[in-house]
């Protein structure tokens, strides 16, 4: 009888236990002293500087001058045009460290001067509740604004909190598709580079977790929701099969964003919010679904794919560990096709206390259902295991 494989699953929990400040929270109080130093006059003129260095009208011989003759609307035009110049370039420049430095300046300073609707927003919760989720709340924001655009109507109550969250007074169908969505996607894209600028920062301070040691042994295969490299310092083991499902940090192809939230059959017929569904952002980024290729497929089982063919060489079944991951439901797709695999015969999950628990199983039941979770859990296939006994 063959071994069984080991599959790993990483979320940002396994980040938090090498010490890294990867909460969104502590996202949020890096962007709040970042801007403060900007606002000093002196950090607002090196950068601006900076930035005219981008103007293509060399006839202008003081550049900052030129800028300081804009007012704020003719800057922040200025500003969003180079973002997207420069953006581009990244994506087509292999050797580019210096490109997403002069990025992340240009968003700074774009962000100093016309705000961020999702900024705006998440500083709102998290000052109220002292935490906030950026992904489950895009898709609050986003599911009541395709509702709005599909059905016509909503709620006057969530009518009036879109309005509040917008900082518009009101909001129609046409305003929606020709202003608003334009505004939240690009601000969407600044905060995503932002991110990656804060995460590469705070991973350089990673430290071993010996307590962990013996999940990051003997596996097989990792699949991580991070974007970070903690694994990868600190654990990797040459020809270790590893996939970033979300993109990694250096290669500026993260994916923050959320599941489908529009009923199969107005899928195809309402996109205009597709670029902040992570389905759109892996076809984007090209990374696909190429996770699926880590488990295989069994002799005499049917591929959903004539292209996937050549994994049943990879048959053989697998043990899963699933640790620091909340098992949210905008990564539905593919926990779910993770834990209903036909070869998948184990999957332990660790959770840190019982209100992550807690959590836990209401995001399994959304994602397998009731019925499923509670015949996997009777046929002990998943069980949960609190990380104080690792």
């Amino acid at each position: 009888m063959n071994k069984r494989k080991t599959l790993l699953i990483l979320g940002n929990g396994f980040d938090l236990a090498h010490d890294l400040h990867t909460r969104y929270t502590d996202f949020l109080e890096y962007i709040q002293k970042n801007v403060n130093e900007i606002r000093s006059a002196e950090n607002t003129r090196k950068i601006a500087e900076s930035i005219m260095h981008l103007r293509d009208d060399s006839k202008t011989q003081n550049k900052t001058m030129f800028y300081d003759g804009m007012v704020d609307s003719e800057k922040v035009r200025y500003l969003e045009k180079n973002i997207k110049k420069v953006a581009d370039s990244l994506n087509n420049d292999s050797d580019n460290t210096g490109i997403f430095s002069r990025l992340c300046e240009l968003c700074w300073l774009y962000l100093y001067l016309n705000g961020n609707y999702w900024l705006d927003y998440f500083d709102k919760i998290n000052n109220k509740y002292n935490w906030v989720d950026f992904e489950q709340e895009i898709q609050q924001v986003v599911s009541n604004l395709e509702q709005f655009i599909v059905n016509g109507n909503i709620s006057d109550d969530e009518y009036r909190w879109l309005c509040v969250v917008l900082g518009k007074k009101n909001i129609n169908r046409n305003g929606i598709v020709k202003n608003i969505i334009p505004k939240l996607l690009f601000g969407l894209q600044i905060l995503t580079y932002l991110l990656e600028e804060y995460l590469i920062k705070e991973s350089e301070k990673v430290v071993k977790n010996k307590k962990l040691e013996s999940i990051c042994t003997n596996i097989d295969g990792v699949i991580i929701y991070n974007y970070t490299d903690v694994f990868e310092k600190l654990y990797f083991v040459p020809n270790l099969k590893i996939y970033h499902i979300h993109g990694a940090l250096g290669k500026h192809n993260l994916v923050l964003g959320i599941g489908e939230t529009l009923q199969d059959n107005d899928v195809n017929r309402y996109t205009y919010f597709s670029s902040f569904k992570k389905y759109f952002q892996k076809i984007f980024y090209r990374l696909g679904n190429r996770y699926k290729g880590m488990l295989g497929y069994k002799e005499n089982e049917p591929c959903p794919n004539e292209n996937l063919r050549y994994l049943r060489n990879r048959s053989g079944d697998w043990n899963v560990i699933i640790y620091g991951h909340s098992l949210d439901v905008t990564d539905s797709d593919s926990l779910r096709w993770i834990m209903t695999h036909p070869l998948v015969k184990s999957i332990i999950i660790y959770y840190f206390n019982t209100e992550s628990l807690n959590s836990i199983i209401a995001n399994m039941t959304i994602i397998l259902g009731k019925n499923l979770l509670l015949q996997k859990i009777d046929e002990q296939v998943i069980h949960f295991k609190s990380v104080n006994n690792m």
